[in-house]
């Protein structure tokens, strides 16, 4: 079973059972928003992981539709390392401006 990091420090494994239990028992609440507030974050982990992927789908999507498959596969292997979710949208801008699919390639070479 993993536990999750509770603060809890120098705790030995000969330190008397119940002085952890009464540890554990005076600030019940703060255990439990510790817990809350880890769950919530690896949620919005999740969630922007998600939100970038399906980011990076659209617009592959799109370059294919616009450019042809060939780009889409070159445009995928370029934005494979991009995390940063204002630089997808600026992507997604350019795929409406670029005239060619070269052209986008090389806007994203400058950038």
């Amino acid at each position: 079973m993993i536990l999750p990091d509770l603060g809890v420090v120098n705790v030995r494994v000969s330190d008397n059972l119940t002085e952890v239990l009464e540890m554990l028992e005076q600030e019940p609440r703060t255990w439990a928003d510790r817990i809350r507030a880890e769950e919530r974050a690896e949620v919005r982990a999740e969630m922007r992981a998600e939100m970038q992927r399906s980011l990076v789908a659209m617009l592959l999507r799109q370059a294919r539709l616009r450019f042809g498959g060939g780009l889409a596969m070159r445009l995928a292997n370029r934005l494979e390392g991009i995390t940063d979710t204002e630089r997808l949208q600026d992507i997604g801008e350019w795929l409406l401006v670029c005239e060619s699919g070269d052209a986008l390639l090389a806007r994203l070479r400058r950038a």
